[in-house]
């Protein structure tokens, strides 16, 4: 008989825990284990659970906060590199001196014309992001400030 086909081989692929005791002393041992395990108090029955739950979403959201901070140091970095690389081209443009806009662009290799346009296009979000958020606050300063007038009179 092939081992494959023996019984005992497929009933040892499942982990101990899982198989059903065929000895009535290990059942009675793994009873026994279970009653003990329902009679310890669970985790929310300790006063310090809820302190330590609060500080476990506590910690991530800073750590969420700190990478945050360091992407946006990132990408104002970038921004700015490329941003100074395009004022210093067009200073060199404006005083006539010679000056290899593609090469100094980038212009014509794939992985630089794709860096600008990336770049290019953040820049976009982050300027609409604070268009918009220009906009709210002159309408809470206009709200605000008929409020207050009302509120005078």
């Amino acid at each position: 008989l092939p081992r494959v086909a023996n019984p005992n081989f497929w009933s040892s692929l499942v982990p101990k825990a899982f198989r059903t005791p065929d000895d009535p002393v290990e059942a009675a041992e793994r009873a026994k284990a279970r009653a003990a395990r329902k009679k310890q108090p669970g985790f929310w029955s300790s006063p310090y659970s809820v302190f330590v739950l609060l500080a476990i979403l506590v910690g991530s959201n800073a750590i969420q906060i700190i990478g945050l901070r360091r992407e946006m140091l990132n990408f104002s970095r970038k921004t700015e590199a490329k941003l100074e690389l395009l004022r210093e081209v067009v200073q060199k443009v404006r005083r006539g001196e010679e000056v290899d806009i593609r090469k100094a662009l980038g212009t014509g290799n794939p992985e630089a014309e794709a860096e600008w346009e990336e770049a290019m296009k953040e820049i976009e979000v982050t300027d609409q992001g604070w268009e918009a958020r220009e906009k709210k606050d002159q309408k809470r300063a206009q709200t605000f400030g008929q409020q207050k007038m009302a509120s005078e009179e």
